[in-house]
């Protein structure tokens, strides 16, 4: 039986393929749950941000600060009338990505307009 070399060709191979996953696949699954997580907190900002002008809209009373356990952040909300119009507000949410930067979403709404959202 002659099999030289054929141990050292199957140590090659699984460390290759080894190096194949660890440099390759890991970052790019990496990415995509950062990008992930980044979206499911755009998301929740913006239902806040909807939230809150709506209640402020309706009760003159919003949340500054909500925590949410699901994606794993804090929300910070600030809602003010523009001075050029007063009919018009401007709410902005701001949290912290997966990268730990600041991202800030803002809209402006006419004061006197209910906001529908689902």
């Amino acid at each position: 039986m002659n099999n030289k070399g054929y141990a050292l060709m199957d140590a090659l191979a699984g460390l290759g393929t080894m190096l194949f996953i660890s440099f390759f696949l890991l970052p790019v699954w990496w990415k995509i749950e950062h990008d992930r997580m980044d979206v499911r907190k755009s998301l929740k900002a913006q239902q806040i941000l909807y939230e809150n002008l709506q209640s402020y809209y309706d009760s003159g009373y919003f949340e500054t600060e909500i925590e949410d356990p699901g994606s794993n952040g804090r929300f910070y909300t600030v809602i003010q009338p523009m001075r050029t119009d007063t009919a018009l507000m401007r709410g902005c949410v701001t949290y912290e990505n997966s990268q730990r930067e600041q991202v800030e979403f803002c809209d402006v709404i006419k004061a006197g307009e209910r906001i529908h959202t689902d």
